[in-house]
């Protein structure tokens, strides 16, 4: 199998093919990245970081997928105030009230063979979901560059489209929000492309 075909996998047309492993025992121990919490005048201080979810794709289990990653240890996340609103976040009533850079991993036999940056979004009343992390998107000048928006590829699009509904979330989230509704303008794309 190549490296497009599994990519390719990671879609939300394939859902009914992918199934979520159960999480809460020593498997949520495995594919675990450590990062220094130690301040610059302290010795290294290792934490780890972890998945939240995983699962396979049944008609060939080289194939899983594990999502829910942060960036970094939660004590960091706590130093900036709780200021979790990134800047492509857009405001007013009607919006999410955070959102979360996770990671997710393509893994082939085990081994990672792609990543990829996704926002957990949280719209409040306990309805969240996955939406593609976006980037700026610029007019061209050079000297000075307006931000003409934000945007993300389709095919990050459908990946976090399939993330939320192997959590189970889709159906409530996808009522109240979506990318587009997000601010977020979906482009043609596939990593491989790019």
């Amino acid at each position: 199998m190549d490296l497009k075909t599994i990519l390719d996998l990671c879609q939300d047309d394939h859902i009914g093919k992918w199934r979520r492993i159960p999480g809460g025992g020593p498997l949520d121990k495995l594919m675990t990245g450590f990062v220094d919490v130690a301040s610059t005048d302290e010795s290294p201080a290792l934490a780890a970081l972890q998945h939240k979810y995983r699962a396979v794709y049944e008609p060939d289990i080289s194939v899983t997928l594990a999502w829910g990653m942060p960036p970094e240890d939660w004590r960091d996340e706590r130093r900036d105030g709780g200021n979790n609103k990134p800047e492509w976040l857009p405001t007013g009533p009607a919006t999410l009230k955070s959102a979360y850079l996770k990671y997710a991993h393509v893994l082939y036999n085990g081994a990672v063979i792609w990543e990829v940056g996704y926002a957990y979004a949280d719209w409040g009343s306990g309805i969240g979901g996955c939406l593609p992390w976006p980037e700026p998107k610029f007019d061209g000048n050079v000297a000075e560059p307006k931000l003409l928006g934000w945007e993300a590829s389709q095919w990050e699009d459908k990946l976090t489209r399939l993330l939320t509904d192997l959590q189970r979330d889709g159906a409530e989230f996808y009522r109240v929000m979506d990318a587009e509704r997000a601010g977020i303008t979906l482009v043609k794309g596939h990593p491989l492309w790019d």
